[in-house]
């Protein structure tokens, strides 16, 4: 019994230790980012969040990671340091309809944002168009048919920025007032014409391109979900010989994204 108490006491100062550390590389962590504020003062508009570095950030620690902490563990963990880093720059406002809507922001930006509750979607896209909320986030689909409020994107000059999905399959969209950057792995989605529909597949197909599409509920279109970015010549292209508008281009959930 005295050699399990032992040696017990001993693997927990040894994690006692690595606590310590822990903590001090996190304050490292901040001290940086007090160094990039310092930085963004000196630009017109400053953007304190980035998907695409966000991203690129979450990818690059999934492929480096080696174990025994599972992959998805490992991006929970980094996403809400990065939440509460970015909370230091600008506390995020998100706007969200539903409880629903609300632990999907939650679980896109990390826990450190103040979310906002409003009676309906039009009313979100509004406070995010005037800039009284910094991100929207919304339920993409339901019962296999996008939200009609999608195609309200376009003309308020908003556009998709992030998805998330949640443990029990439900997607939801993260929207914006701006374009995100290539990441090397994105997804955009169009608004088209359902007759279209099946010609732009055979298109992905050719290419080799994956795709997605949905009927959007109550109106004569889909969208349709290309993986590559909007800034690909070949797809501005594609989406001007079918006169689609371009809902957003974003960040891939799937490539290390995205803890489910």
């Amino acid at each position: 019994m005295n050699d399990r108490v032992s040696r017990l006491d001993s693997i927990r100062r040894g994690i006692d230790a690595l606590d310590a550390e822990l903590l001090e590389l996190l304050n490292r962590r901040v001290r940086r980012i007090f160094e990039v504020v310092a930085v963004k003062r000196c630009e017109d508009e400053p953007h304190y969040y980035r998907p695409e570095r966000e991203a690129a950030l979450l990818r690059r620690l999934v492929a480096a990671n080696e174990g025994p902490l599972p992959d998805g563990e490992v991006t929970r963990l980094f996403r809400e340091i990065v939440s509460t880093c970015r909370a230091l720059e600008q506390r995020l406002v998100i706007g969200c309809t539903t409880v629903e809507e609300a632990c999907a922001a939650i679980g896109h930006f990390g826990g450190a944002v103040d979310i906002r509750t409003t009676s309906n979607v039009s009313e979100a896209f509004g406070a995010v168009a005037t800039a009284r909320f910094d991100y929207a986030t919304i339920e993409f689909s339901r019962a296999g048919f996008a939200s009609p409020v999608a195609v309200e994107l376009p003309e308020r000059r908003l556009s998709i920025c992030g998805e998330w999905y949640a443990r029990s399959g439900e997607r939801f969209v993260v929207i914006g007032r701006e374009s995100v950057p290539p990441t090397g792995n994105d997804w955009t989605s169009l608004i088209v014409r359902a007759q279209d529909v099946t010609a732009i597949e055979a298109w992905c197909r050719d290419s080799n391109l994956q795709v997605r599409s949905t009927p959007v509920a109550e109106h004569a279109s889909s969208v349709v979900e290309v993986a590559m970015h909007a800034s690909e010549p070949r797809l501005a292209h594609f989406v001007a010989r079918f006169g689609g508008g371009v809902l957003g281009t974003y960040p891939d959930s799937s490539a290390g994204v995205c803890p489910e």
